[in-house]
């Protein structure tokens, strides 16, 4: 029984393909160049700037500045699917990364006055990536098996922990141009070949919990850690979201591979759509799995 709509934001890096395959809407917040008046859109889908372009763009050096998406889209888009006689589950990027929970919880509020027995729920994920779009794939195969919108919010909430990523940056200077470090430990990074690997904490931050030299040292370091933590017996999936570096992904992909020796493994590539880009900057890696819940409890001791 499909009689409600699970929406994503941009944030879930989703493409158009996986969205229209499980009917799954989207909202992608704004963003702006310096020294361009255009408004562009972060879509995972990159359709008003290329991927190449946008971050050769980052590579120059020019500010990128975004911005959440604001009540009134939300309301929008959820009174849509109102009108059409269902109900809106939208499943979050992490509150603690971006306010849109907030502000998609202003428009259920007000949505919710106009239409008293609609059935709008907002969920903070407390993860970001294709960790959420996972999630939301999940939650409309349980839909179209009839779950019912409140159990499917039950075993969403009962379940996010096991939705993770872990990945690492090139480059800290476009975390410490973001805000997120310092720039002394960018500078100092940025000379030593720091590459730190990051994981989400229990809300769903960047937590940086290894430090360690040199981009193959990184990586083989998550390859240990995707080897301990992901539960197969559920996900056999390993979605590769990746910075303008497909080829280093796609090389990559291969070690994954034979460090599991499990032939229904699967590795989608997926671009890191634009306002999480602006902050981690091109190189940068991320694997997005479904993992024991474990991984996050044992990396935040």
């Amino acid at each position: 029984m499909k009689d409600y709509v699970i929406v994503v934001d941009g944030c879930s890096c989703m493409i158009k393909e996986d969205r229209e395959k499980y009917g799954i809407r989207i909202l992608s917040s704004p963003y702006f160049i310096e020294g361009d008046d255009k408004k562009y859109v972060a879509s995972p889908d990159y359709d008003t700037i290329s991927a190449k372009e946008f971050y050769e763009v980052v590579r120059s050096g020019k500010r990128i500045t975004t911005s959440m998406i604001n009540q009134k889209d939300f309301e929008n888009l959820f009174e849509e699917i109102i009108k059409s006689g269902k109900g809106v589950l939208y499943t979050g990027s992490a509150l603690k990364l971006t306010a849109s929970v907030n502000q998609a919880l202003l428009a259920k509020k007000e949505l919710e006055s106009k239409y008293p027995n609609a059935k709008i729920e907002c969920i903070d994920t407390k993860s970001a990536g294709y960790a959420v779009g996972m999630l939301a794939m999940d939650a409309c195969k349980r839909r179209d098996d009839g779950m019912s919108l409140e159990d499917n919010v039950n075993e969403i909430k009962n379940h996010l922990m096991n939705y993770n990523e872990i990945g690492y940056v090139d480059k800290l200077v476009y975390l410490k141009r973001a805000g997120r470090v310092s720039a002394p430990s960018a500078f100092f990074g940025g000379l030593l070949g720091i590459k730190p690997i990051i994981v989400s904490d229990l809300e769903g931050g960047n937590n940086a919990f290894e430090k360690i030299k040199g981009k193959q040292k990184s990586f083989d370091r998550m390859v240990e850690i995707l080897q301990k933590y992901m539960d197969t017996s559920n996900h056999k999936t390993v979605y590769m979201m990746h910075a303008d570096c497909l080829d280093e992904a796609q090389g990559f992909a291969q070690a994954i591979q034979k460090g599991f020796n499990d032939k229904d493994l699967k590795i989608e590539f997926r671009n890191i759509e634009p306002a999480i880009g602006a902050s981690v900057g091109p190189g940068t890696l991320i694997f997005n799995f479904y993992a024991s819940e474990d991984l996050r409890k044992d990396f935040l001791k």
